[in-house]
């Protein structure tokens, strides 16, 4: 029963921790608030310039001897010793005026001075600077550490405050979002970027935030300021009732999460391995899932040790281990086993389930999102993708887009059914089932689940809900035809195309093998997702766009031969390729040379260059949908989800964010279709392709502040002009950005194969 309540417990625990914090602060002195509305710059670390001077010069003389050394330490004396003269009260003042002596000493150093010693200053400087409000020379020299080590916790949280004095919110956010994720124990982290939410008026994160430093550090004035301000403008019957329901509702989460992440773990036990492991692992894994059955966490965790111990690459293994972490609480160990495992088995849906889950329960809600859209992507009918985006919308205070994805979820898997009423009812927005919906079943035991599925499929292949079920009777179709002339005649999409094998799957459905039978030839047939066949103004639209794109005719553009649709839905015929996709090589090959990326992407860019010239946007380039055709070519595929631009300024808006986010320009986003959107996605190709790691994981305040890591500093050998295009097509701003993808080719061919250390 202890480990049963453990996640709830701990949850409460937190909670009462946060409730007795802030019953505290009534009793104590508290801090006046001085931020106005307007401004976040009174917002400063208590530290005492004095305090940060002293400290400066005790890690400096921890460092080697040297020059840089000697000028620098000399440089703080002299500041000292001028600062002590005055009376205490005059110190601040007088050393925030006198700073630029010490900035100077800095920006000169010689280029060969010791890069300890100047990364240590140079965050030292930035942090006095920005107690002066200097918030300019704050960011410069936050900057000048981070071009030392750009996982500097000290340096990104100066950077975020100086960010958020000169009121660039976005870029402050993103910074603190990296501090508090390499030091998730650090409160300066955490009200680093609770400054940031407030700018960005994300009260909601603001509070969380905040109440996560005061939780590391009671005494955080910032925090407690951010705190007070943040509630003042935030939604009192949203987010800060009593006590009780709010606690009620905390538990009321966390047990449906436990259920949630309990289900998902017995499905993948009772699911046959996808790789062939030894007796040995394969036995440790068995048990590790099975004491996941009877809620022995700890035994869980022993079991999966064990087995990586004998083979560190076992995905399953890892997915057993995260998901008894989750279940226990500690969370950041749960991501990293679940991020160590999508290295192994990128399109793992219930490691990135579990990731998604963690994430939600370490505050870390956009991060959590993404991972629920990628996993959607793979497979639009995952219920815990579903109910992992929905615990994320309730957080940042999205009641609507919560109770739909939980609806969807609930339809999916009935054992979300008490969990979307339970949500519904916890707001006030609605019955627990909405109107027009017949009640789901109660939810079944796990032994009916296998049953259960069955008969899902069975009812989804004659509704068309399911693509996967609908070509397994395709196939059955096919077969029975293949078998003899006594078979009744075929209809529909069967009257023309035998239906073979799925061969891919991505973003808008399933894409299986097929022969056409008229024009004697191999094709491919993709089998479209139940939403782009809503209604008949999104198949008119969808159809018009798809013929549209049928009209490109480039040898480096995959050939739309025809579209079909009969009573099941919508089919896109492409013409069928043999070969991999450049996901398949740089798993294989880590990273590749420039002469090979070069010569992998000059086709590419001429066929958007084609299809811009035509008003046609991808806004879906990734590695997935390149493919290096046997024979050496290379073609661009799943243009059937690119849309037109607007014809006059080659721009337009829509309601349907399309794209995956790890490539997606950050207007996209919000809507935008412009041809600038490809230049992005190609910056992110380019920089994986020579790096083998993406520049960002999904995150959307990460693009918006460029916080990625340099091509250059994370290979040996990668030039500095591939760091400068990188650059140039992964800006934010798409007015800013490479114009096209003609500019980025013209630059990128530019630059000579041949390596050179950066």
């Amino acid at each position: 029963m202890k480990r049963v309540l453990a996640p709830l417990a701990a949850s409460l625990a937190v909670l009462a921790l946060l409730t007795g914090a802030r019953a505290a602060s009534k009793e104590a002195t508290v801090p006046a608030i001085t931020a106005s509305s307007g401004g976040l710059s009174a917002l400063t670390p208590p530290e005492g310039s004095m305090a940060l001077l002293s400290a400066a010069r005790r890690d400096l003389a921890a460092e080697p001897a040297g020059r840089a050394k000697t000028a620098l330490i000399a440089t703080i004396d002299d500041l000292k010793t001028e600062a002590s003269k005055l009376k205490p009260a005059e110190r601040e003042v007088w050393l925030g005026a006198h700073l630029g002596l010490l900035n100077e000493t800095i920006r000169t150093l010689p280029a060969d001075a010791a890069p300890g010693a100047v990364r240590l200053a140079a965050v030292a400087a930035a942090r006095l600077n920005a107690r002066a409000g200097r918030w300019q020379d704050s960011r410069d020299l936050a900057e000048k550490a981070l071009s030392y080590d750009p996982d500097d916790e000290s340096a990104l949280i100066a950077r975020s405050r100086a960010n958020t004095g000169l009121s660039d919110f976005a870029r402050a956010y993103a910074d603190a979002d990296r501090a508090a994720e390499l030091a998730p124990e650090s409160a300066s982290a955490y009200d680093a970027r609770a400054s940031a939410a407030y700018g960005l008026k994300h009260y909601l994160e603001a509070v969380e935030d905040a109440r996560r430093a005061l939780a590391l550090d009671p005494n955080d004035r910032v925090a407690f300021q951010l705190m007070k301000l943040s509630e003042g403008r935030t939604s009192p019957r949203q987010e800060f009732e009593k006590d009780e329901p709010r606690i009620a509702g905390a538990v009321e989460r966390e047990y449906h999460g436990m259920v949630q992440q309990l289900d998902q773990a017995e499905e993948r036990r009772l699911s046959p391995p996808q790789e062939p492991v030894s007796a040995s692992v394969s036995r440790l894994v068995a048990d590790a899932g099975a004491k996941l059955a009877v809620k022995d966490y700890w035994g869980a965790v022993q079991s999966a040790d064990r087995a990586l111990a004998l083979n560190p690459d076992d995905a399953r293994a890892l997915y057993f281990r995260a998901a008894a972490h989750n279940l226990i609480g500690e969370y950041g160990d749960a991501a990293r086993d679940a991020t160590r495992g999508l290295t192994i088995q990128p399109a793992d849906n219930a490691l990135l389930d579990a990731r998604s889950w963690a994430f939600n329960r370490m505050g870390r809600y956009r991060d959590a999102v993404a991972d629920a859209h990628t996993a959607l992507e793979i497979n639009p009918n995952d219920a815990y993708a579903f109910a992992n985006r929905a615990y994320a919308s309730e957080q940042n205070g999205d009641f609507h887009s919560m109770l739909n994805d939980y609806r969807t979820a609930a339809k999916l898997n009935a054992q979300f059914e008490p969990t979307y009423r339970d949500a519904a009812l916890r707001h006030g927005l609605a019955p627990a089932i909405l109107p027009g919906e017949a009640a789901p079943a109660p939810a079944p035991s796990r032994g009916a689940r296998r049953g259960r599925l069955f008969a899902a499929v069975l009812v989804s292949s004659l509704l068309g809900g399911l693509l996967v079920a609908l070509g397994v009777l395709h196939i059955g179709s096919a077969l029975k035809e293949s078998r003899g002339p006594a078979a009744p005649a075929a209809e529909g999409l069967e009257a023309d195309y035998e239906i073979g094998r799925a061969i891919g799957q991505g973003g808008m459905g399933v894409v299986y093998e097929a022969f056409d039978r008229r024009l004697q030839r191999q094709v491919a047939i993709k089998m479209l997702r139940d939403e782009f066949k809503l209604d008949d103004a999104a198949k008119a639209g969808f159809i018009e766009e798809a013929r549209t794109v049928a009209e490109l005719h480039h040898p480096a553009i995959v050939d739309i031969h025809n579209i079909v649709e009969d009573p099941r839905g919508l089919y896109l015929i492409f013409e069928r390729l043999e070969g991999r996709t450049l996901d398949q090589v740089i798993a294989e090959k880590g990273r590749l040379p420039l002469s090979e990326t070069k010569r992998i992407l000059r086709p590419v860019c001429e066929a958007l260059e084609y299809a811009h010239a035509r008003d046609v946007v991808h806004r879906d380039l990734k590695p997935s949908n390149i493919m290096l055709v046997v024979g050496g070519g290379v073609k661009v595929l799943d243009f059937g989800i690119s849309r037109h631009a607007a014809r006059a300024g080659a721009k337009a808006v829509t309601q349907t964010v399309v794209g995956t986010p790890h490539y997606m320009a950050p207007e996209q986003e919000y809507g935008f279709v412009q041809k600038e959107n490809d230049v992005f996605s190609l910056g992110a190709l380019l920089y994986e392709m020579v790096t083998g790691a993406r520049p960002y994981e999904g995150s959307h305040q990460a693009k918006l502040a460029k916080g990625y890591r340099r091509a250059s500093t994370r290979v040996e050998g990668v030039r500095l002009e591939v760091d400068a295009l990188i650059d140039a097509a992964l800006e934010p701003d798409p007015e800013k950005r490479l114009p096209s993808p003609a500019e980025f080719w013209r630059r990128l061919s530019a630059i000579p194969d041949e390596t050179k250390t950066a």
